[in-house]
């Protein structure tokens, strides 16, 4: 006879544990405590010999008579199809458990580790940095297994939204590496970011803004004061830049001696960066003069970014599938890297002189 809710409900402790049968092998054991337990009782064949076994099903009314049932007919086809109920039960527990320590931050690390050895370190600081800065304090506690796409976009979106495209493309597409890794060595089943590829805004840079801040450093190592001071001197004459923008940074650990002048050039979109070397035999004046013509070629056209960051921009509008910027003249090498882009990533890139001296890159899907 099947059991009903109001039996459920109704039956009350006894000095000794008792069962109420529901059919199928499945009944309701009530203790003396008042608890109740759903338990199947079923046999399995085990050297030759029918064994009888019990499965704990759920607590009730925590587990109700119909889900109850339902497990107790999931078990039932486990059994048609030679399986133990009791020790699929304890295998599915065990990979609960196992998700549970296979966090997205303990995989982006095992990547990490995987690859550091393969880039530049200052690269490769600069990957673990930005993990730990966007991914790893929304992300990182989640099991591999249950990081949806709509999930890793609400991770990825906000960087986004500070308007910094290009890095949100950048760490979307490490996620989708360290998932892709996470499949090749069994810690994941799919790479969600797959999904949501679409879903972020392309990278487009075709506007500098507003001018927010224009600064100088010139850094020197085992040499004269005097040669940061004569540099600075020609960068405030030349770029009418006042004092307090103009610093001096002295290397003091290193095992040889040089000297750099740093111009950057901060703007409400991008921030471009000017960076000119001292020589052996090349005055201190002309390293100065050299990085306030780039400057300048730069401050007096409307393109959104030098010629050095145009080259660095191509991969990842390549790889995100679409984008475009403005830039100054494209130079050799940044027409070499164009065709070497086109023959490993599926894409067109375009370059059209759009007039004074400016030049668009334009990146689509093909």
């Amino acid at each position: 006879m099947k059991l009903s809710d109001i039996q459920c409900k109704s039956a009350k402790s006894k000095e000794k544990p008792y069962k109420i049968g529901d059919g199928g092998g499945m009944y309701l054991e009530v203790m003396p405590n008042g608890s109740k337990y759903w338990r199947l009782k079923y046999r399995v064949k085990a050297d030759g010999k029918w064994k009888e076994k019990r499965l704990a099903i759920g607590v009730y009314p925590e587990i109700t008579l119909k889900q109850a049932r339902e497990r107790r007919d999931e078990a039932r086809r486990l059994l048609d199809e030679g399986r133990d109920p009791s020790f699929e039960k304890k295998k599915r527990k065990a990979m609960v458990e196992k998700d549970r320590e296979n966090t997205f931050k303990a995989l982006a690390l095992e990547w990490y580790d995987n690859r550091k050895d393969r880039w530049r370190p200052r690269y490769a600081a600069e990957v673990i940095t930005r993990l730990e800065k966007d991914i790893f304090p929304q992300l990182g506690d989640y099991p591999v297994t249950e990081i949806s796409p709509r999930l890793l976009l609400s991770v990825i979106r906000p960087i986004e939204n500070r308007g910094a495209h290009e890095l949100a493309k950048r760490q979307l597409q490490n996620c989708g590496e360290i998932f892709c890794y996470g499949i090749a060595v069994g810690k994941a089943e799919r790479d969600p970011s797959r999904d949501i590829r679409d879903a972020l805004k392309p990278i487009e840079l075709v506007k500098r803004g507003k001018k927010k801040n224009l600064s100088a450093e010139a850094f020197f190592a085992n040499l004269s004061v005097d040669i940061p001071q004569r540099e600075l001197k020609v960068v405030g004459d030349v770029m009418g830049w006042p004092e307090e923008n103009l610093h001096i940074r002295q290397i003091k650990k290193s095992a040889s001696s040089g000297n750099v002048v740093f111009l950057k050039l901060e703007h409400e979109n991008v921030t471009e960066t000017v960076v000119s070397f001292g020589r052996l035999g090349v005055k201190s004046e002309k390293v100065a003069q050299q990085a306030c013509d780039e400057a300048n070629d730069y401050l007096n056209s409307k393109a959104a970014v030098g010629v050095h960051l145009a080259d660095q921009l191509l991969l990842p509008t390549a790889l995100a599938g679409e984008g475009k910027f403005t830039t100054l003249a494209p130079s050799q090498h940044t027409k070499t890297n164009i065709e070497v882009i086109k023959k490993f990533v599926p894409c067109d890139i375009t370059v059209e002189d759009t007039g004074n001296d400016v030049w668009q890159i334009s990146i689509s899907e093909n």
